[in-house]
């Protein structure tokens, strides 16, 4: 078997992808090698899909949750308080984002 050797400028690109994330600006570059982050905060519509719900009963138990965490209204409701309020596992629930 022999060695494959490589035009001076390089090994050859991938096909589609790599032609694409030669012309991206250097400051781009990195930014797709991180990984994104988990949701932290939960909204009323993560509520409905997760639930199966309607939009009203989806705020009406936001809003039981905030009153029992004694949050205000302009404050975030986190995933693992609506876990533990609601009784489900947090990899139940990470599975709809």
């Amino acid at each position: 078997m022999s060695r494959q050797t490589f035009p001076k400028n390089g090994p050859p690109l991938l096909p589609h992808f790599a032609g694409f994330y030669r012309f991206l600006p250097i400051k781009q570059r990195g930014m797709m090698d991180k990984k994104v982050p988990r949701r932290v905060v939960i909204t009323t519509k993560d509520i409905q899909n997760i639930l199966g719900i309607c939009e009203r009963s989806a705020r009406e138990l936001m809003q039981r949750i905030r009153i029992m965490l004694e949050k205000g209204t302009e404050q975030y409701v986190t995933v693992d308080e609506f876990c533990r309020f609601v009784g489900l596992s947090k990899d139940e629930v990470q599975d709809f984002f």
